[in-house]
């Protein structure tokens, strides 16, 4: 089997909100700050808003970030501002399209909405959609997750072709072919399949929370938090189930392997069988797993648990540290909401 590898680290000035990747790897902080670094881990720029990074979206020469400010902010990828945009609460959810730029907010059951944009700021249409936390684009489609159990599906002109409810809360979303995928992880825990127009197709339950999905076209990807990485056929059927030690917060299929992302410090590899290859110590829970053509990109927030084995010669690539903030810089306050039980 091919053998994997820390490449490089760098430590995060804020604990990690987000993280995307295109040419370059953009992290979102509760720092208040966006930092872009370069494939080998070189910093090459920083900007501040004004409060936590909740959501990151980069894609050509675009850098779209959410922020607890209030505000959507759209930079080149040299990190310079090219506009903002304000909203009545939080932005927790952002994704870039061709042409064109999606935006929601979250954080309460008021005055939630979304937007559309064009790549120059301007607002193309706008809808009052209850806490969206995913936005996923396909082609000329938009398609919305949302905390308080929705789906919805809208057109590029801003036509709600439908929603729908789910069992929970959704926390991520993938498009097929013919169907889109739906992770709902609050509440009640279950994988959802649903056709572009909209009727359901199966679902999944699952007697513990799930967070996160990943498919390879042929099998979907589960995390758990009973500790387990699952995989589903097509047909939403179990295959099998594997014990990792630790609750999964990420799963991602890439180059033939599931990299599963725990909260003990570790990123496990599996292949599509469900045996475990290889377990990879990293430093602290795993926030999120992006991939690139070359490598994957694991993002945490505990630096300071590091194992000094992985310091030694040869491991990494590069190290960067960043300087913690100031008591200015770092958000006065967090606001945590939970959904209501009945």
């Amino acid at each position: 089997m091919e053998e994997f590898a820390e490449e490089w680290y760098y430590n995060i000035s804020g604990n990690i909100q987000d993280v995307s990747i295109s040419d370059i790897i953009v992290v979102g902080s509760d720092d208040s700050k966006i930092h872009g670094y370069n494939m080998r881990g070189e910093k090459i720029w920083e900007y501040e808003t004004e409060n936590v990074v909740q959501s990151i979206s980069t894609k050509r020469d675009l850098v779209v970030a959410g922020a607890n400010d209030k505000n959507v902010y759209c930079l080149d990828t040299n990190g310079n501002l090219l506009w903002k945009e304000r909203f009545k609460q939080n932005v927790s959810a952002v994704e870039i399209g061709e042409g064109f730029i999606v935006a929601g907010s979250g954080d309460s059951y008021i005055d939630t909405e979304v937007k559309l944009f064009d790549e120059k700021g301007e607002v193309l249409w706008r809808k009052d959609v209850k806490w969206v936390n995913n936005i996923l684009i396909k082609e000329d489609k938009i398609i919305l997750g949302s905390c308080i159990m929705h789906l919805y599906f809208f057109d590029i002109e801003g036509n709600l072709l439908w929603d729908k409810k789910t069992e929970g809360g959704v926390n991520t979303l993938i498009s097929r072919e013919k169907d889109i995928i739906v992770c709902c992880g609050e509440q009640k825990s279950s994988v959802d399949v649903f056709s572009y127009e909209g009727e359901p197709i199966w679902r999944h339950r699952f007697d513990s929370r799930v967070s996160d999905i990943s498919c390879n076209g042929k099998k979907i990807f589960v995390a758990s938090h009973d500790k387990h990485v699952y995989a589903l056929t097509e047909e939403g059927e179990q295959v099998w189930k594997t014990k990792v030690g630790d609750i999964v917060t990420q799963v991602k299929f890439w180059n033939g392997y599931i990299f599963a992302g725990t909260t003990g410090n570790r990123v496990i590899v599996l292949d599509v069988n469900g045996e475990i290859l290889q377990s990879l110590n990293v430093a602290g829970s795993v926030k999120k797993i992006l991939t690139s053509k070359n490598f994957v990109l694991a993002a945490t927030n505990k630096v300071d648990v590091l194992d000094e084995a992985l310091l030694r010669a040869g491991r990494f690539d590069r190290r960067v540290f960043v300087e913690l903030p100031t008591k200015r810089e770092r958000p006065v306050a967090y606001t945590h909401l939970t959904l209501p039980t009945n």
